[in-house]
């Protein structure tokens, strides 16, 4: 600061400069976690392909999504998809679907994750929040992460 506590142009730029180097050289800013959207379980799965894939469904493989807007049935469907992304496994339930349409519909990152495998017998392992239309043991327990 030249006298009197009054910043000079020089300074002023000198100052943005160096600010412009650090943030261009520096660490990109952090990615936020991931927000838990919705758990829930297939629904139309023996409709679908779920059986076929249900024993590669292992904790941590992501499952693509795909807003199906034209649907006959339901116009915020949303199919869940094999890992490749080739083969319907079913849907998410129509009772949560809604906001995972419009999620979809306005571009944002939704990832699917399988957590693990429901178990009819062990009520106390399935969560209260748990969106489903019915269920067979074995079938995946599945969380949607925005983020």
């Amino acid at each position: 600061m030249a006298g009197g506590g009054v910043w000079t142009r020089r300074e002023v730029n000198a100052g943005l400069l160096a600010l412009a180097r650090l943030l261009a050289a520096g660490a990109p800013a952090p990615t936020p976690p991931p927000v838990r959207v919705l758990d829930f379980a297939v629904a139309g799965g023996g409709y679908h392909a779920l059986g076929r894939f249900r024993g590669a469904l292992a904790p941590g493989v992501v499952l693509p999504l795909r807003a199906e807007p034209l649907n006959p049935f339901d116009p915020n469907a949303v199919a869940v998809l094999s890992p490749c992304g080739g083969e319907r496994l079913g849907y998410v339930p129509r009772l949560a679907n809604e906001p995972v349409a419009r999620l979809l519909a306005l571009g944002r990152p939704l990832s699917t994750v399988v957590v693990g495998a429901l178990d009819v017998g062990r009520e106390a392992d399935i969560p209260e929040d748990l969106a489903f239309t019915m269920f067979l043991d074995g079938d995946p327990h599945l969380r949607i992460l925005l983020g």
